[in-house]
C-alpha cells in the first residue's frame, strides 16, 4: 500500500493562518475532497494528516476529517510538550 505522508487540510480563516503571509494561492480551504483525485491518479491508497496551526483544536478537526475519510489513514497532531496536562492530552 503506497501512502502520502504528509497532507495539510484547512478551513481557511485569516485569523490563524498568519503564517501563510502573501502566498494568497494558500488562502483557500484545502479539504481531503481536493486531494482525492490526486491521490487515485497517482496510485496512493490515502494520506496521513498533518497540523497546519498549533492548537488541539487543530487537532480534533483533523480526526474528523479522518473519522470521515477512509483514506486519510493517520494524523499527525499537536500538543506543547511542555505544559503540566501533556499526558492527558496525549492519551486524548
Amino acid at each position: 500500500m503506497r501512502i502520502d505522508a504528509h497532507q495539510h487540510y484547512w478551513r481557511y480563516a485569516q485569523e490563524g493562518y498568519e503564517w501563510m503571509g502573501e502566498r494568497n494561492i494558500l488562502k483557500q480551504d484545502y479539504l481531503p475532497a481536493h486531494s482525492l483525485p490526486y491521490l487515485r491518479e497517482n496510485g496512493l491508497a490515502g494520506t496521513v494528516a498533518i497540523q497546519a496551526r498549533h492548537t488541539l483544536e487543530e487537532n480534533d478537526f483533523l480526526i474528523e476529517l479522518s473519522k470521515t475519510n477512509d483514506f486519510v489513514k493517520g494524523v499527525v497532531g499537536w500538543v506543547n510538550l511542555c505544559a503540566a496536562n501533556v499526558s492527558d492530552v496525549i492519551a486524548q
